[in-house]
C-alpha cells in the first residue's frame, strides 16, 4: 500500500511536470538549463521564452499540431544513399 501510495504520487508529479512544460511550451531540459541558451536571455540578463504562444495556443498547437512541417523546416547533413 506504502509502494502504491509513492508511485500515485511520483506520477502525479511527472504529470504536473508535463503540463507545464507543453503549457510553457519548454522541454524539461530548456526549464532546467534555461539560463544557459542565448536564446532564452533578454538584453537584461532576464529570462524570455521566444517559443511562449500562451498556454492555450501551446496547448492547441501540441495536441492539434501547428500546420509546420518540420520535415521540410530542418535537414540531416548526410550524404546521397546514406541510411539515418
Amino acid at each position: 500500500m506504502v509502494l502504491n501510495t509513492f508511485q500515485m504520487i511520483w506520477e502525479a508529479f511527472t504529470l504536473r511536470e508535463q503540463y507545464l512544460g507543453i503549457a510553457h511550451n519548454l522541454t524539461h531540459n530548456e526549464a532546467l538549463n534555461g539560463d544557459k541558451y542565448h536564446y532564452f536571455q533578454t538584453p537584461s540578463g532576464g529570462l524570455f521564452n521566444p517559443f511562449d504562444k500562451g498556454w492555450s495556443n501551446n496547448v492547441r498547437s501540441f495536441f492539434l499540431g501547428d500546420g509546420i512541417d518540420y520535415t521540410r523546416l530542418y535537414f540531416l547533413n548526410q550524404e546521397p544513399g546514406e541510411v539515418v
